[in-house]
């Protein structure tokens, strides 16, 4: 009886140094409390309170048996680590070929608007205006005219010598018969305040009329006595005996009073013929 004691009193105090050993190796921290499924002692019945949350269970560890110094006792089987997942490579993305993209529309260049057409001709010049009384008046185109004076007129020379000039030839001859012009005094003759007018005869009906279109037979030219030397009178008269009425448009010996301009009035002698 006595080594019966013994025998279980040595086993119990192998049993309490092998039980810490055995928590330290399985890794059992040094708190322990039985499980939440022991049974409650017979005869006590467990308390509850009103309203109380359930006890919560703990899920049962699988235990494996290990032996320790001989001794076999059963721990918690230690969590296996689930195996790595190993995730598949991510696979490059194929490359993908750019869908073709339509060419970029080029806008055609605007068209440039057609050139202007040319602007008309300007219209010919008209005819440079005679300025004849009319188209039979004067002496005939190539006749070279005589000229005589009844009065000392000192302008006659370089009046008949300006149209000679202008003509390109002998136009009016002073001094020679038989005369076709004569050169006279205007007192009493020529009217409304003028210093010279001239008179020429028609051809026709040897007389003198207004409008002095029709062909001279012969032509008078009066002037004032205080105007016989001033050439650019008698040559204005001389120019009336040429058939030209007065000149308004440009200056010209033809004006009223007369301006003297050789190319204007070398045009004059061209328009009615006597230039060449």
């Amino acid at each position: 009886m006595a080594r019966t004691v013994t025998r279980k009193r040595t086993a119990l105090a192998a049993l309490a140094l092998v039980l810490p050993l055995a928590f330290l190796v399985l890794g059992v921290g040094s708190e322990w409390s039985p499980p939440a499924s022991t049974r409650v002692a017979s005869g006590a019945r467990p308390t509850s309170t009103a309203g109380a949350e359930p006890p919560t269970t703990t899920p049962e560890v699988p235990k494996v048996p290990v032996e320790v110094r001989g001794l076999v006792v059963e721990r918690p089987a230690p969590p296996s680590d689930p195996p790595p997942v190993t995730e598949p490579p991510a696979s490059e993305p194929a490359p993908t070929e750019p869908a073709p993209s339509d060419p970029p529309t080029v806008e055609p260049p605007a068209a440039e608007p057609p050139p202007p057409p040319p602007p008309p001709p300007p219209p010919p010049p008209p005819p440079p205006r005679s300025y004849l009384y009319g188209p039979s008046a004067g002496f005939p185109r190539n006749a070279t005219i005589t000229v005589i004076t009844t009065i000392d007129a000192p302008g006659l020379g370089a009046a008949a010598g300006y149209w000679n000039q202008l003509a390109g030839r002998t136009l009016y001859a002073v001094g020679a018969s038989p005369a076709l012009v004569t050169v006279r005094a205007g007192e009493g003759v020529c009217g409304g305040g003028a210093v010279a007018c001239s008179a020429p005869a028609s051809a026709i009906d040897h007389l003198w009329h207004p409008d002095m279109n029709y062909p001279y037979e012969h032509c008078d030219v009066y002037v004032l006595a205080g105007w016989v030397g001033d050439w650019s009178v008698i040559a204005h008269e001389l120019g009336h005996c040429l058939g030209f009425d007065h000149v308004t448009d440009w200056p010209s010996v033809m004006s009223s009073p007369p301006q003297p301009d050789p190319v204007r009035d070398r045009d004059l002698l061209l328009s009615a013929g006597y230039a060449a």
